[in-house]
């Protein structure tokens, strides 16, 4: 399979097994999954000692866990006795780490504490070794701006040069918040797509779609709009009704493609109401960053960012949505609660399993997933604009399918690298 991967990619063109063939799937969690960067979580998530949360990186388990140094760790969740999940719950808290099946217990740094029947392990390794028998960490930790990615490989590009541009996206969410922090708020929308995982991502940039796919949806919320008095239901309809924009609109917006697959796409949505609450917040921010300071975060106007392979990030309303598809919401710190619940009403709009937005697009994913069991049909059409944007990185618009390109040419980079 890795001899012939490069002719899955070829002038703009997809081979249809890299959406269906188990095996390529397979390679992909070893070759792509298991070596970029992959977001697994927010510090805010393990605020104190003894917090931990569960993750899963390339089908690996993993653990996070905050120690009493304060200092947060990435481990396999895996007991080195006979191989049990340490934590089997998706977060909580606790002074020892225990695995429930022998009671093995491991301190918040991951090293060994206690084994029962002690004496039993007299003159083998685990008592000689004591060391080796601690929480395994994950070949690679890091956090940015309390962004947390884990890496499975040992050796790669550091987490700052594999974001490059496409970290300001990171970084404006972040400094939107009054305090300069931000903290994730609740749990996820979480849900389960019936199709590839690359196919929710070439999506993102694809302004073609919208009114095609969105337009039942669009007349109904613009019938909203004209007869709600109600500020949030407005706002619901603003969001629904925004992507009306026309092919020519969508043709002007820009969508930037950078290396390691990621690329980030222009706003369109109004994130920047006249009302009194806004221009309260806009004060609070002002009092850390300055006038100049705010109009340089919030004019950083940006619809999505796809951090290749894993992540999704909308800086304007603070979410983020994992390959799963997992949607985190985010509170902006020291923002008000009217701020606050703006952020939250687009997340309940947008990413719900409910949400009319979100039925539309995973119904289309099911098509295109049930329609390429046509075996006798091999191919998929990545063309948009390649004649002018024969390059797969740069500056591009919506209309164009650059970043699909993009994100294949990394696909494949990835994909025949010996591992």
């Amino acid at each position: 399979m890795k001899s012939d991967i490069e002719q899955f990619f070829v002038d703009g063109k997809i081979d249809r097994r890299a959406y269906v063939d188990p095996e390529v799937f397979e390679l992909e969690r070893r070759q792509l999954f298991g070596r970029a960067w992959i977001y697994v979580g927010h510090e805010s998530q393990a605020k104190n000692p003894g917090d931990f949360f569960a993750a899963e990186v390339a089908g690996q388990p993993l653990l996070i866990v905050r120690g009493d140094d304060g200092e947060l760790r990435g481990f396999f969740n895996r007991c080195p006795h006979r191989g049990a999940l340490i934590a089997k719950k998706p977060h909580g808290g606790a002074r020892l780490l225990q695995c429930s099946y022998h009671g093995w217990c491991f301190d918040r740094q991951g090293k060994l504490a206690s084994i029962p029947l002690m004496s039993g392990y007299d003159g083998s390794e685990v008592i000689n070794s004591r060391d080796a028998y601690g929480l395994t960490p994950v070949p690679r930790f890091e956090s940015y701006r309390g962004f947390l990615f884990a890496s499975l490989a040992a050796h790669g590009p550091d987490l700052v040069a594999f974001l490059g541009p496409v970290a300001a996206n990171l970084d404006n969410m972040v400094d939107r918040s009054p305090s300069g922090e931000i903290e994730v708020r609740g749990t996820p929308f979480r849900m389960l797509q019936r199709s590839n995982w690359k196919i929710s991502l070439e999506n993102l940039h694809d302004g073609a779609h919208a009114l095609p796919t969105h337009i039942s949806s669009i007349r109904a919320a613009e019938r909203v709009m004209n007869q709600s008095d109600c500020e949030w239901t407005r706002l619901v309809a603003a969001i629904v009704a925004a992507n009306s924009q026309s092919p020519d609109t969508m043709a002007k917006l820009t969508v930037r493609c950078f290396p390691y697959g990621h690329s980030e796409m222009l706003g369109f949505r109004k994130t920047r109401p006249d009302t009194p609450e806004q221009r309260e917040y806009e004060d609070a921010l002002a009092a850390r960053v300055g006038r100049d300071g705010v109009e340089q975060i919030l004019g950083m106007d940006r619809h999505n960012a796809i951090i290749y392979p894993s992540l999704s990030v909308q800086p304007n309303w603070a979410q983020l949505r994992e390959t799963r598809t997992d949607c985190w919401a985010f509170r902006l710190k020291g923002a008000s609660d009217w701020v606050n619940k703006r952020i939250l009403t687009f997340n309940n709009t947008v990413h719900t399993p409910a949400s009319l937005i979100r039925a539309d697009d995973l119904e289309n994913y099911d098509r295109i997933q049930m329609g390429l069991a046509a075996e006798k049909v091999r191919w998929l059409s990545a063309h948009r604009e390649i004649e002018k944007e024969p390059d797969p990185l740069g500056d591009s618009s919506a209309m164009s399918e650059r970043s699909i390109r993009n994100q294949f040419q990394t696909w494949i980079d990835y994909m025949g690298k010996v591992h």
